[in-house]
């Protein structure tokens, strides 16, 4: 690829990553252990009133093996609506403080 010079090549890099939308059941989702965040349950029914009225606006982000990259909030929203899967997008690009330790 012939990159003009204004252009930093790891941006290009980045710009060629294909993502993947899938839908994994909500059992096959797996928190990712590099990630202390926890949800109360008064914290997770926004999330959950929003997917209940619009869907999916924002996706979760998953790798390959369905670790979780961003959205664990939802994914835990979607379990109290009782929900059998979840659209997801899923790479093999997530930024290393992301990845599964």
């Amino acid at each position: 690829m012939n990159i003009p010079p204004t252009i930093n090549p790891k941006y290009i890099r980045a710009a060629e990553v294909r993502h993947q939308i899938t839908y994994p059941a909500i059992d096959q989702i797996k928190p990712n252990p590099g990630n202390p965040t926890t949800h109360s349950p008064a914290q997770l029914r926004k999330p959950a009133r929003s997917m209940r009225a619009h869907r999916f606006a924002r996706l979760i982000v998953v790798d390959p093996n369905n670790v979780l990259g961003a959205g664990h909030g939802r994914r835990e929203a979607v379990r109290h609506l009782e929900l059998t899967e979840i659209p997801a997008i899923c790479t093999s690009h997530l930024p290393t403080e992301l990845s599964p330790r």
